[in-house]
This record gives structure tokens, sequence and C-alpha cells, in this order.
């Protein structure tokens, strides 16, 4: 029976980072991944024929751990993405698109016609509203972030005076389509986290799209360097609960085999992280926290069409409709389509239960009040649902986010869900497996 230093599991992006940290630090490292590919929420495989990813990803210009990650792997990120200096909404409310330009360093000019500009969506006193709700919330996000995290973005904004058009169109857009979440349910601790990296980093701010499908670009060449520094993955192997001696965890269990380590990290999303907790013989109080953090369903709908619907491949917003976030990806990741729109719907109970059919005759009705007429375009679509791969963002969740440590000798969480300043984002992924690769190496040497 071979015995590893280290099992993670769960070959997501946390995973993989915290597999390439402990393999360079000499340890024998197994990945054991449920799917059959590496990546997780940033992978890309054929869906039944048809190119997809796992769902609408970019890459913020602000991130530090993800792009070192690529480094060393060899990945340069200007390679694989293409730069975004600016992003477009669409509203129901308007017969126009409002753009607003992201890039203070990249392009200032994109920023101030923004500023000065779209006064036929939102006028200068609207705009001028924001700039004390700024102010306060990234002040109040560093002195009390407990008490930021029992409200929602809604009623921060509104409590602070800001206008009912920049709510809609910034605040509204911004929470639908960067967490697909109704500002309403949406932690104003949240809200200003993605934010508060910024101000250090503003020359840094653009949006990248991925020029190919994640699997191709990124994790792979990722994964191949973890093997190369001596890790080994295995594939098709779902976790069904750890092994426990006493009170410590000393490997896991698939059901039809074992496999023992010193160390084992659970780095799977929040709802295969719960379910295999609660199925573990461990004291379930010392996960307490865990278990009762709510998931968060999500929906990607991918759609092949004859050609663009859109004018331009960057992210767009469409607040007022269940459109959280898309693009036109054919001049980008999907090179080899003549057209391809990603979407990120907005997460509601009623969507969940809607079919295949009924989302995409849903998507045909709400696009169309946006001004985008696909329906005679579609040649194929997919629909990627993720039932609890996200933990929610509403108010008072996120004191609820456990640490990458544990009390129980032999364990470390890893993913995005775990407390780290970046939250549920690539960049939160590598900065937990960064940390649950520091406890690991800690804990093993501690033993020694």
């Amino acid at each position: 029976m071979e015995r590893y230093d280290v099992i993670i599991v769960g070959g997501g992006l946390a995973g993989i980072t915290c597999g390439i940290e402990l393999a360079k630090a000499r340890y024998n490292v197994l990945i054991l991944e449920k799917a059959s590919h590496m990546g997780g929420r940033t992978s890309s495989w054929d869906f039944n024929g048809m190119a997809v990813d796992a769902g609408f990803h970019r890459v913020i210009g602000y991130y530090k751990h993800f792009p070192k990650l690529l480094h060393q792997a060899g990945i340069n990120l200007n390679d694989i993405v293409v730069w975004e200096e600016k992003l477009d909404v669409l509203s129901p409310k308007h017969k126009h698109v409002t753009t607003f330009g992201v890039a203070p360093f990249h392009g200032p000019i994109k920023i101030l016609r923004a500023m000065l500009g779209n006064n036929k969506s939102i006028s200068p006193k609207a705009k001028l509203s924001l700039m004390p709700f700024f102010k306060n919330g990234l002040h109040e996000f560093k002195v009390d972030p407990k008490k930021l995290d029992q409200t929602s973005i809604l009623d921060f904004a509104r409590e602070h005076g800001v206008h009912e058009d920049a709510i809609h169109l910034f605040i509204e857009a911004m929470c639908r389509g960067v967490f697909f979440t109704p500002s309403e349910n949406f932690s104003a601790y949240v809200f200003f986290g993605i934010l508060a990296p910024a101000p250090q980093r503003f020359y840094k701010m653009r949006i990248g799209s991925y020029l190919g499908g994640m699997s191709e670009v990124m994790i792979k060449p990722l994964v191949d360097y973890f093997e190369n520094l001596g890790g080994e993955v295995t594939l098709n192997q779902g976790v069904e609960r750890l092994l426990v001696e006493g009170e410590e965890v000393v490997g896991v269990d698939l059901g039809h085999d074992k496999f023992y380590a010193e160390q084992v990290v659970l780095s799977t999303d929040i709802g295969a992280a719960q379910n295999i907790i609660s199925q573990s013989p461990l004291d379930q109080i010392n996960f307490y926290s865990l278990l009762k953090l709510p998931t968060l369903p999500a929906i990607s709908v991918q759609i092949e069409l004859t050609e663009p619907v859109l004018e331009h491949d960057r992210t767009t917003f469409a607040p007022g409709t269940v459109l959280g976030s898309f693009s036109e990806q054919s001049r980008s990741t999907f090179r080899q389509s003549k057209g391809r729109l990603s979407v990120m719907l907005v997460s509601t109970e009623e969507l969940e239960v809607l079919t295949d059919k009924e989302l995409i005759e849903l998507i045909y009705k709400e696009a169309d009040e946006i001004g985008i007429s696909m329906r005679n375009k579609v040649i194929d679509y997919r629909v990627v649902r993720h039932s609890d791969k996200f933990y929610s963002v509403a108010p008072g969740h996120d004191l609820l986010r456990p640490s990458q440590n544990t009390v129980v000798p032999g364990l470390t969480l890893s993913g995005d869900y775990t407390k780290q300043p970046y939250l549920s984002t690539m960049e939160g992924a590598v900065l937990s497996g960064e940390l649950a690769s520091e406890n690991v190496i800690n804990a093993l040497r501690e033993s020694q």
C-alpha cells in the first residue's frame, strides 16, 4: 500500500496551486479529481460535441497571486488573455448601451468619457451620488467589516443617498454580473471586498478575457508543471469520506479503494466539502461554520450562433434581466465559432427548476428586451448547471467562511470559500491554495 505525504481532494485551481507549492517543497503529493478533467470551475471540455467553459470567467488586472502561479509554470498572462478597458451595460429601461471605463492607467480617456458621458442613462447628479457611497463603504470595510456584512449593498446604497439610476446601472449591474446575485441579497462587505484591492493597484486595473479554453491555455500547463515536479494526478476518483483514526485524518475513502497520507487537503467546491465532512466520522461541531455556510447555485448558458450578436467581445451586464453577465466570445475564447454568446444567469430558485429549453426561451425573450436578437441565429446551445459550487454572498454569511487550518490533525481546507481577502475569485482560489500549503508544510515539519 502506497502512502503519500499529502493527498489533495479536488483538482480545481486551489488544489492545483496547493499541489504545486507542496511538490516544490519535495513532498510526495497526490491529487484526486472526481471529474474526467482537471480545473474544476476553471476548466473547459467537450460537452456532447460542443466546446464549452465551466462558466463566464474574467481575469482582473489587480490580481497578484494568480499571475505569479502562471509564471511559475511558464505561462505569460498577457499571452493567454486579451485585455478589456471598458465594459457595457444594457438595460430594458434604456434603448442604448451605457459604457464604463475600467482601466484608469491603461485607458484613462475611456474612464473620463464614462464620467462625463452616459448622461442619457445616468445624470451627473446620479454619478456624484456614488462618491460618498464609495468613500464610506471602503472605510467601513476596513474598520468594521462585521457590521458591513450584516447589511445588503442595496440597503447600504440607499442609506447613503445613492440615486436609483446609479443603483440600477452600476450597483445592481455589478452584483448580478460578478456573483449573479440581486443587490438585495448581496452583502455590502462582499461588494466592497471586490473593490478594496483596486485603489492600491489602480494602475493594474483591466479585465482579461481568455484566448482559448481555460483547460488548454491554463490548466493543462499548470498540471504538466505539477507532474514535472513529481506530483501525481488521478482522474475519475470521487472521495466519499475521510479516513479517521482516533481524532486524526489519515487518508480518504473512495468507496472502492482507500488512500493514506500524513496530511489531507480538502480542496473541492463548497458543496462537495460539506458532503464529505458530513459523511466522515468526525465531530461535526468542529465544522459548524462550514456546514452552515449556504451554497449558491449558478447556471451558465453557452450559445453557438451563425454570426456575432454583439459588436465587441467584452464584458456586458444586463441589470433588470436574468442575464447577469455575458459576452460575445467568437473573437476571443471561441475563435473557431462564427458566433458564441456565453451567459451567466442571475441565480434564482425559479430558474433552477426550468428545463434547458425553457431557459433558452427565457434568454431569447429577455435578450430581445435589451436589443439583442438571436433566436434565428442559434445553431446550438449548452446549459452548464452548478448546483452547490459557490458559497452564498448574502448578508451575514462571510463570518461563516472557515479558515484553511482546522482543529482536526491531518486535515486542511482549501478553496475560494475559505477565509482570504479575494473572496470567490480565481485570485482567491490561488491564495487559498497557497495558505493551505503553508499550513500543511508546517504540520509535516512539526511531525518530523
